[in-house]
């Protein structure tokens, strides 16, 4: 199955079990971008796919102008993360200084904080063009301007990770998924926009960490929806990992990674850390 390479941590998992569940039954995992995945799924070269995105217009003329049958249902919400230097003095960030930074205005975290470093400039570590985190970066971020020329395009999201963890200049964006165990050398930046939320004790909040209970609520501004696509008819081994996922056993795995589920029922709990 073609997977965005940016929720391959609960997809892998929730592959694992039902192929562990149902003997008879076997999925393999192939990582690649959501947009290769889709342009797969188009050229009937894959029956079943999760992507990090809606389909775009172009995509969707092509469904339409070859007839082709296309289903959809969204499997989960998650969170882009900024994650930067674990020395880096600056722990917030607003949208319009995120904008800055990617599209090159603001080069380095000295202009930000008078503890930041002066030099060398800002280093964006961000996947390649056709991932759907640099989508999310281009049009929510940078707003379609062209980004800064600072930027690695990186092949994976745990090498988003290394390169920030070893970069004190760097910032790099990955999906909250892959926020574990390899990410404990970077710090994760809380982002916010003008506005105020009211938080879950009721205090007036501006900044946001990628925590679920943001995600759901939208406080979390840099949000997306995680989408399985099939070209499948009737009930075959696609539609059965399809209703897998979409159970309660496979939402909790989605829930245990960090995304939030869609499908189920979700219970809040207060997040840990929630800065005025």
């Amino acid at each position: 199955m073609y997977t965005a390479e940016s929720v391959v941590p609960p997809i892998k998992e929730i592959i694992d079990e039902f192929n562990q569940l149902y003997k008879n039954a076997h999925i393999s995992l192939v990582v690649t971008t959501s947009r290769e995945a889709i342009v797969k799924l188009l050229n009937n070269e894959a029956r079943v796919i999760v992507a990090a995105r809606s389909l775009n217009g172009e995509e969707q003329d092509v469904i339409r102008r070859y007839e082709l049958y296309v289903d959809s249902i969204r499997i989960a919400y998650d969170g882009i993360a900024a994650v930067v230097h674990s020395s880096n003095p600056v722990n917030q960030l607003s949208l319009n200084q995120l904008g800055q930074i990617v599209t090159g205005r603001l080069r380095s975290w000295r202009e930000l904080s008078p503890k930041g470093r002066p030099s060398p400039g800002i280093f964006v570590a961000i996947g390649g063009p056709n991932t759907s985190t640099y989508e999310v970066i281009k049009t929510q971020v940078a707003l379609g301007e062209l980004l800064t020329t600072r930027l690695y395009p990186c092949s994976t999201s745990s090498q988003v990770i290394e390169l920030t963890a070893h970069r004190p200049e760097a910032i790099g964006f990955v999906a909250n998924g892959w926020l574990g165990k390899d990410s404990t050398n970077v710090k994760v930046l809380e982002l916010g926009t003008e506005q105020y939320f009211t938080d879950s004790v009721g205090r007036q909040v501006k900044y946001f960490a990628p925590e679920q209970a943001h995600i759901y609520r939208g406080f979390y501004p840099l949000r997306r929806t995680i989408y399985i696509f099939s070209r499948e008819k009737g009930f075959g081994l696609g539609a059965g990992f399809i209703t897998y996922v979409a159970s309660a056993a496979g939402q909790t795995i989605i829930k245990n990674h960090g995304l939030v589920p869609t499908t189920q029922k979700v219970r809040l709990t207060r997040p840990s850390t929630e800065t005025p």
